[in-house]
């Protein structure tokens, strides 16, 4: 029995000494047993990946090795749309024309992504990391690495990105997110081109709030983990912003270094003014449902010189385009018929798909002569037909 007991109060021991080892190195470093089973995901999804930005550039007929890169200075115009009475129509002039090719490639990457899948590679040199991150932040997904908020964008069509990271289980991707700082770069290299962000600052918020993933009015990246170590009552969160995207077929722009204040001098399509207010005449009230916030749609509107009767921003509807929540605010103002409404935008993805989701008629002004995607009742190349094209749809 004593030789029993002093096995027994051996093992004890020595399960002890390795329970407290294995709880240092968690303290200190990162969980090594999840650690283990992200890492092997990590590899599968390097794969999986590498897969994805083959696929991509034999679809778009990009070469695999891109010619020598090229900068292109920004310009001071970009393409929003408004919503004219039950109207939504195109109301400025277009961006730079890379740009332009970007934020077409984002619409047809975010309506393919499925949940899980790999979505692209964050590089944070500060910190010493590249994971690939997935789409999601289940349990599941953040077992994975790093995942994208959703509810949120993707870089290139000028709104906010958020993606999440442990920072003591599963590969710790983001254990030192606190030793970012203002100025440290963050590169997102996705299929259809490469983003780098510069960090403009951190807070620390409670775990519930959700006003982190509020619009900012151009291309934002968001980086969000538990606070502090071992806990998730509040989470740190890094905001960077985005300064230079690269294609796949090597050309590159820098963004302005303040898209925002550059807004109120870009000026609208040519036929835009001329249109609206002769649809004013006509007797149709014009709304604008736009996914930046109020003082930016303003600067916008009032380079029409044509009044609008009602303006819901991302901010009014707690949310972005293509959900469905600028909607609802605009018929709750408004109390507008849908059958007398008609939703006139220049976005498949942002615009025309989720009027179509609502029953709603849509012309799609298809300036950029993309592929289709949502089927729209019309479709249209500028807002100079638009007058005829609505004697039809609402006679």
């Amino acid at each position: 029995m004593p030789r029993v007991r002093r096995r027994l109060g051996t093992a004890l021991i020595v399960l002890g000494v390795l329970a407290l080892g294995y709880g240092a190195a968690v303290y200190f470093w990162k969980d090594p047993v999840t650690g283990l089973y992200t890492s092997w995901k990590q590899h599968q999804l390097d794969g999986q990946l590498e897969d994805e930005f083959a696929d991509y550039r034999a679809e778009e007929g990009i070469a695999l090795e891109p010619a020598a890169e090229t900068v292109t200075p920004p310009t001071t115009t970009a393409t929003t749309t408004a919503t004219t009475g039950s109207l939504t129509v195109d109301t400025a002039a277009p961006a730079e024309v890379m740009a332009g090719e970007t934020r077409v490639a984002a619409e047809r990457f975010l309506k393919k992504i499925k949940p899980g899948q790999p979505l692209g590679r964050i590089v944070i040199p500060k910190l010493g990391i590249d994971p690939v991150f997935v789409n999601g932040t289940t349990s599941a997904d953040l077992r994975k690495g790093p995942g994208r908020y959703p509810e949120t964008s993707v870089p290139g069509l000028g709104l906010l990105t958020a993606i999440a990271g442990h920072r003591t289980t599963f590969g710790a991707p983001f254990r030192n997110i606190d030793d970012l700082a203002k100025g440290n770069e963050i590169v997102l290299e996705l299929p259809y081109g490469t983003f780098t962000y510069r960090v403009t600052g951190h807070e620390i918020v409670d775990d519930e709030d959700w006003s982190v993933i509020d619009p900012r009015g151009y291309d934002t990246l968001v980086l969000s983990a538990c606070h502090p170590l071992y806990s998730a009552e509040q989470r740190w969160i890094v905001y960077a912003k985005l300064i230079k995207v690269r294609l796949p077929d090597g050309g590159s722009y820098r963004e302005p270094a303040a898209v925002a204040s550059s807004l109120p001098s870009w000026e609208p399509f040519t036929e835009v003014p001329g249109a609206l207010a002769e649809l004013r005449v006509r007797g149709w009230l014009l709304a604008a449902l736009s996914n930046t916030d109020p003082d930016l749609i303003a600067a916008s509107l009032g380079r029409l010189g044509v009044p609008f009767d009602e303006v819901v921003t991302a901010a009014d509807a707690g949310s972005y385009k293509p959900a469905h929540g600028h909607w609802r605010v605009f018929f709750e103002r408004t109390g507008a018929s849908t059958v007398e409404h008609v939703h006139v935008a220049a976005s498949l993805f942002h615009d025309i798909g989720p009027a179509g989701e609502l029953g709603l008629t849509s012309v799609w002004i298809n300036r950029l002569g993309e592929r289709p995607g949502p089927e729209a009742t019309r479709e249209l190349p500028d807002l100079s037909g638009l007058r005829d094209t609505l004697d039809e749809l609402v006679p």
